[in-house]
């Protein structure tokens, strides 16, 4: 029900289903809750639910907790509470994996912070022995395409594929919709081709937004 609620953006219906429960929530429960409340940018109280957890300490914060708590707090633009959030995560003996840092990445580059700070992250992520995948450079190209700086994300496309990443559908239509919106359309339909090539296909909806614009 909790999840339901918090799904159908039912902030409030959720809060007293878990307030009114007759047993005790297990991490799942709290998980779940908090994740909710991250969606509809609730940090405030969603950090009181984690405190909550840490107090009690029967259902203490795994590394689901803290990587939907970082992800809210990037979401909204509170880069520094999420830096925070990571560095507690850190101090709990819970340690960052992937979707933790590809949850910064992507606050930062949303941000426009990719050069110094998303690279910082990046090393950060590589020295504890994590590999960098599709969605930590997807969240770059958002970044540098928000930036205006569309040849770099497009280079930043084959730089994957040299790494032996495969970018997916996401990554390529990024950069080619940002070229139409530019009327760029020759570079755009390079780029077409060369996801078409690789096997990847828009859908029919996207195409026709393409070609709207």
């Amino acid at each position: 029900m909790i999840r339901g609620y918090c799904k159908l953006g039912m902030i409030e219906d959720a809060k007293k289903v878990f307030n009114g429960m007759c047993c005790k929530p297990n991490v799942f429960t709290y998980n779940t809750f908090v994740a909710g409340l991250c969606r509809k940018g609730e940090m405030k109280y969603a950090r009181e639910i984690v405190d909550e957890m840490i107090v009690a300490k029967e259902c203490l914060p795994d590394i689901v907790t803290f990587t939907t708590f970082i992800d809210g707090y990037c979401k909204h633009n509170q880069l520094e509470e999420a830096e925070k959030c990571m560095e507690e995560m850190v101090r709990r003996n819970c340690k960052p994996n992937v979707y933790t840092y590809n949850a910064f990445i992507y606050g930062l580059c949303m941000n426009g912070k990719v050069e110094l700070e998303e690279k910082r992250m990046m090393s950060k992520m590589r020295l504890k022995g994590l590999k960098d995948n599709v969605a930590t450079h997807t969240n770059l190209l958002k970044g540098l395409c928000i930036m205006g700086r569309f040849d770099d994300a497009a280079n930043h496309l084959k730089e994957m594929i040299s790494l032996g990443l495969k970018p997916d559908v996401k990554a390529y239509a990024m950069v080619i919709h940002d070229y139409c919106k530019l009327g760029k359309l020759t570079k755009a339909i390079v780029l077409l081709d060369e996801m078409k090539s690789r096997g990847l296909g828009l859908a029919e909806r996207k195409y026709n937004q393409l070609q709207k614009e």
